[in-house]
């Protein structure tokens, strides 16, 4: 089933060539339509394009292809690890720009190009053999004339793509004219996607369209500063009036051009045509790996109920239930897959193809776990298992401090800046308590208060005693499934002097949210800093 599931491949090649995340489900729209922009977004096949201009040395070609053979397997093994999407190998036909041979690899941020070739881990994953090759081939067959990184700023999605060798692309450098860059690239973006769109669902030997950005180079490269990928196939024969026929016919769905556009007067424009050598298999990248794991439905429990999510790829469906099974909504959002850091996460768009949020996870042994942040912490948001029936909440020990622990902090974060964020996680009879024992200052001793009389008490009275606010630093904090301990150091200037307190707190917990809170500091200093009042030794 899972082979069926990724045979529909958007190989983008970046470069043209950039051949892109493994694609099953197909939600783009028909003829050129306009496809929903969040999902076009979650498909985005990579961010940035690292391309290498190639000197090939008189009589070593064949040795540099040999040499590229073994950087293949390099390659397929740095995509696999996750450390990029994807790497390949073109040469040029005849051209006026003196390219030859040009390798890419596709990643998703700059610093993914940056510390990708260990010599020590590369000769322990190659062998002695072809490790050989590398050491005694590389160098004295060709030298790195030109480097430049390029940005993916739009492209056409959901194609089938062949062989490598089956496999070529026009690689268009685009010089906008005197002030029409802007001008230009919303062109191509509102009149020419549209219709490349359309060709790649129309034409059986047109496969991908890119639109790309420079955002640096060195050495010799080309001086364009704007690309245009053209993806086709060359083992497809057509004739030139068939051709023609169906571009009219994407044309027509795509919809007219404004007769006033004019692209010669937008832009100058030079052709290479190239065709592919080696290209890595996106399939057996750690993406499209990590999309295989995810696929099928997955159940976590919640506060009152659970929750299933199903995955198909770049899709997620939510439905929540109450304990009983009861629906209590549903919702579908796009998504992508991303390996950032080393770390899996999963980015979620709107409708608008803006990205709502992104959140990290780690698989094993069909649990999926969720985290906050953007890194792995104890912070563990939803633990998934692998199954539709419900999983109702066991919360271990460990699971419950870990949350108790993050809901004493927000306590803190909004306690005197929106006190009123904080009711949904108050419990319905939390009480607050002030555990000082000096009469006539602050909150009586021992009294509970609820949130509203704390806000109308409590919190209101703060900015007369301490006018310029207080600086509170969490010293150490102890968890478990029951409650919470906290220790803090307090900075303020008192309405009568300074006012440098030390702080107990501590945390109650029922039915996942806070029952109550007790707090303990030197009524000395607030009796002497806040209220101005000496305490007078006791003489027998």
């Amino acid at each position: 089933m899972r082979k069926k599931l990724y045979t529909k491949s958007l190989y983008f090649v970046l470069l043209s060539v950039l051949v892109c995340t493994s694609q099953a489900a197909h939600h783009s729209a028909s003829h050129g339509e306009k496809m929903e922009p969040g999902f076009k977004a979650a498909k985005k096949p990579y961010n940035y394009v690292g391309v290498d201009f190639m000197k090939v040395f008189s009589g070593q070609e064949e040795n540099y292809v040999k040499a590229e053979s073994v950087w293949l397997k390099v390659h397929e093994k740095l995509a696999s690890d996750g450390r990029i999407l994807g790497w390949g190998l073109a040469k040029a036909r005849e051209n006026d720009l003196g390219i030859g041979y040009i390798t890419w690899k596709h990643v998703q941020s700059q610093d993914d190009l940056n510390g990708l070739y260990d010599m020590a881990e590369i000769e322990n994953w190659l062998g002695a053999e072809d490790f050989q090759i590398l050491k005694n081939i590389t160098q004295k067959s060709r030298r790195i004339k030109g480097r430049e990184i390029l940005a993916l700023n739009d492209y056409t999605i959901d194609s089938i793509f062949p062989e490598p060798s089956s496999i070529a692309f026009n690689w268009n450098f685009m010089t906008p004219s005197a002030g029409n860059r802007s001008a230009y690239i919303a062109a191509e973006k509102a009149h020419i996607q549209p219709w490349q769109q359309a060709k790649v669902e129309l034409d059986p030997r047109f496969l991908a369209w890119e639109l790309q950005e420079v955002v640096s180079s060195k050495g010799d490269t080309p001086q364009a500063v704007l690309r245009t990928v053209d993806v086709f196939r060359n083992d497809v024969t057509q004739p030139d009036d068939e051709r023609q026929a169906l571009w009219q016919t994407a044309r027509d769905a795509a919809g007219p051009l404004p007769d006033d556009l004019s692209f010669a007067q937008l832009r100058e424009m030079q052709r290479v045509t190239f065709d592919v050598i080696f290209m890595t298999d996106r399939s057996k990248n750690a993406v499209s790996k990590l999309w295989e794991e995810l696929e099928g439905s997955w159940t976590a429990p919640s506060e009152d109920g659970y929750r299933t999510k199903t995955i198909s790829p770049y899709t997620e469906r939510i439905e929540y239930f109450k304990e009983d099974g009861e629906s209590k909504g549903r919702q579908t959002k796009p998504i992508s897959v991303e390996i950032v850091n080393k770390t899996p996460q999963f980015t979620v768009y709107g409708n608008d193809g803006e990205s709502l949020f992104s959140i990290p996870f780690r698989l094993k042994d069909e649990i999926w776990y969720e985290y906050s942040g953007v890194a792995f912490s104890s912070e563990r948001i939803f633990r998934y298992e692998k199954t539709s029936e419900p999983v109702l909440n066991e919360q271990s020990a460990m699971e419950m401090a870990i949350k108790n622990k993050r809901m004493a902090l927000e306590f803190f974060n909004k306690l005197l800046t929106e006190p009123v964020a904080l009711k949904p996680i108050l419990h319905k009879d939390f009480a607050f308590t002030y555990m000082g024992k000096i009469p006539d200052t602050l909150l009586p001793y021992g009294v509970p208060y609820d949130m509203e009389s704390l806000l109308a008490n409590w919190l209101s009275h703060i900015p007369k005693l301490v006018p310029d606010g207080i600086e509170l630093k969490t010293t150490d904090i102890i968890a478990d499934e029951n409650g919470v301990a906290v220790r803090q150091k307090g900075k303020a200037k008192g309405k009568y002097g300074p006012y440098n307190n030390d702080y107990s707190w501590l945390f109650k917990f029922k039915e996942g949210k806070i029952l109550s809170v007790e707090e303990f500091n030197s009524d000395y200093l607030v009796a002497k800093s806040l209220y101005g009042r000496n305490l007078i030794p006791f003489s027998p």
